[in-house]
């Protein structure tokens, strides 16, 4: 492990922990096509069912069971986070589906939080302590980032534009997400703690985007690539810790986003492979950015049937919520990856072996040796 990690420090990446794991998967029985947005350290999951083209649900996966939340009266509700407490975030529609409000599903109840869709304040992220995070209007023109909690609205500025937009927050009350900068040109990921925003910058000529951040204030995100131009955008996933951006670059393709970071700073989310409009979940981890799928254990019976799209959040256990195509059922629909424990034919299980076999081939050279000394 100190190799790894030093070989890391030297290549200019962030260190991570734990290593690269294999694998197994669990594919969540959703009643219709569905998506994930969010999972918890209990790995209960939040998203959305698609019922028909105007009819949606959010849902919440726990315990091998997927309950439907319902909506505050119209069709459709969505989630977008959950807590540790198993709060959820979302938003809905009212009876007749011409306005919806934000709400947190607490206790059985989906309780209208009174921000409305779209005007005056959308809703994207949620923290342990109930504080939630967005983009709210300020005036007709200009929305800004900002914290709701019980004492109500924070408003946490913009990068010197008009325009601001929280979509992560963690424990501290620190936000990420994206603000235009003086002149409303392009839009830069922030960082936002002790009372100010922090432009963390980009890559490339344009623009970034903050989308999750940890408890370290380690953020998640995309930006432009260092080769990217305003004619020919190249977009590369990023995560931003110790006072750095650092490029995880793609899977072989122009486009890479990372959508979560966890304590350990491995990072899931997708990008393109360089085939034709083939996108694949990805984890980064040891300096490196796998292709999720690879990471499937072989014995898994999943394995040869699903193709994972994209990496929607990692808990700190390491596990993994993605969205995904089984071949098999032709159903789109969410999967939980679960790292296979040492000695469990994963590849933490796999370098013991290795290391048990170097073992035994060294003795048996020492061996040999004092034989042929002997004689």
């Amino acid at each position: 492990m100190a190799a790894v990690a030093l070989a890391v420090a030297m290549s200019g990446q962030p260190a991570t922990a734990g290593g690269t794991p294999q694998y197994t998967l669990t594919e969540i029985d959703l009643p219709s096509f569905g998506r994930a947005s969010a999972l918890n350290n209990s790995e209960w999951v939040t998203g959305t069912i698609t019922l028909s083209e105007t009819e949606g649900r959010a849902y919440l996966y726990r315990d091998g069971e997927v309950q439907d939340l319902g909506t505050l009266g119209g069709e459709t509700s969505v989630a977008v986070d959950i807590n540790e407490s198993g709060e959820i975030l979302g938003s809905s529609t009212y009876g007749g589906d011409l306005t919806g409000s934000t709400f947190l599903y607490k206790d059985g109840v989906m309780q209208d939080l009174g921000i409305l869709i779209g005007m005056p304040a959308t809703a994207t992220g949620l923290n342990n302590n109930g504080q939630v995070t967005g983009g709210a209007s300020v005036t007709a023109l200009d929305a800004h980032a900002y914290i709701y909690d019980e004492d109500g609205f924070t408003d946490l500025g913009t990068l010197g534009g008009h325009n601001s937009q929280g979509f992560g927050i963690n424990d501290q009350g620190m936000v990420t997400g994206q603000s235009s900068v003086s002149g409303d040109l392009y839009l830069h990921a922030f960082l936002y703690r002790d009372g100010g925003m922090e432009d963390l910058g980009t890559l490339g000529c344009c623009d970034s985007v903050g989308n999750d951040i940890n408890e370290r204030g380690d953020v998640a995100g995309q930006t432009s690539a260092p080769e990217s131009t305003v004619s020919h955008p190249v977009n590369h996933a990023f995560l931003y810790s110790d006072g750095v951006m650092h490029d995880l670059g793609t899977l072989g393709g122009g486009y890479g986003v990372a959508y979560a970071v966890n304590q350990d700073r491995k990072v899931t989310g997708t990008s393109s492979t360089g085939e034709p409009s083939e996108f694949h979940a990805f984890l980064y981890a040891d300096g490196v950015m796998h292709d999720l799928n690879d990471l499937v254990s072989p014995n898994d019976p999943l394995a040869p049937k699903v193709t994972l799209l994209d990496g929607v959040d990692i808990n700190d256990d390491g596990v993994i919520v993605a969205n995904g195509f089984n071949a098999e059922t032709g159903i789109y629909t969410v999967y939980l990856l679960t790292p296979i424990k040492n000695g469990g034919g994963g590849a933490t299980g796999e370098r013991e072996i290795g290391l048990l076999a170097l073992l035994v081939a060294v003795s048996r050279v020492l061996r040999r040796r004092c034989v042929r000394r002997a004689a």
